[in-house]
């Protein structure tokens, strides 16, 4: 796969007008590029939150966004982009901003497709596809588990059984929904109603009078459709530590 400057093109807009896209990126560890419009309903309730977990958190790490633009005109571009801290690809290079698209198999926004340097080269492998970025990212808000490397995945999946076990009172191989509820109320998040539960549960194929499996909490967690939080802030809310 090509470089950055060949993927994104030769220069990144910035808050401070166009830089160079190499110099940019160059210590990036993880680039995402965000695919998203300010005609989307969805669009505009997730950046906030996007924007939110990058400047507290996924910045100092070592992440890296770039807004890949799918707004009709110049001036919707131009509005949503003024909401975001992170640079963009330009709105005139409408070539690359397809071609992105194209390449990543974008089939719905928000979409967000994380990026990397191949270790000891500058060509760039994927992290994470279009339809699991999201995912990675809302599920890992803090950052505990970046730069998303398959070592860091094990990890927050072990992250996530240790919820499991610490949450599944009973024993019984199942968080049920009472269960839930007191995850919730102990780590400060709203609570689910039953009704959505047992919902929830049918859509990932478990029982709702037994409650969710382990694959299904990982599901939750890991799905942006979802969105059930961020396992290693979950955790620390229990306070319990995560396995290095």
């Amino acid at each position: 796969m090509s470089t950055f400057e060949g993927l994104l093109g030769p220069t990144l807009l910035t808050s401070d007008g166009p830089k160079e896209t190499e110099t940019t990126l160059q210590d990036a560890k993880v680039v995402g590029l965000y695919f998203s419009a300010h005609f989307c309903p969805p669009c505009r309730q997730f950046t906030p939150e996007l924007a939110k977990w990058y400047k507290e958190n996924l910045e100092a790490k070592g992440m890296k966004m770039v807004f890949v633009s799918l707004d009709e005109t110049a001036e919707e571009f131009e509005q949503y982009f003024a909401e975001m801290p992170w640079l963009a690809v330009q709105y005139s290079s409408k070539d690359t901003r397809e071609e992105l698209e194209k390449r990543y198999s974008v089939g719905s926004i928000p979409a967000l497709v994380l990026l990397r340097r191949s270790p000891g080269s500058s060509e760039i492998e994927i992290v994470s596809e279009a339809a699991e970025g999201r995912g990675r990212v809302s599920g890992d808000q803090l950052g505990v588990f970046f730069p998303w490397a398959k070592e860091d995945l094990d990890r927050q999946r072990a992250a996530c059984d240790q919820l499991f076990d610490y949450c599944d009172k009973d024993k019984d191989g199942f968080l049920s929904f009472e269960e839930l509820t007191t995850l919730a109320r102990s780590t400060g998040a709203e609570s689910l109603p039953k009704d959505l539960f047992e919902n929830m549960c049918e859509e990932l194929e478990c029982d709702p009078a037994k409650g969710l499996n382990r694959e299904a909490l990982w599901a939750t967690y890991s799905d942006p459709d979802y969105q059930a939080g961020d396992v290693g802030k979950d955790l620390q809310a229990l306070g319990l530590s995560v396995a290095a």
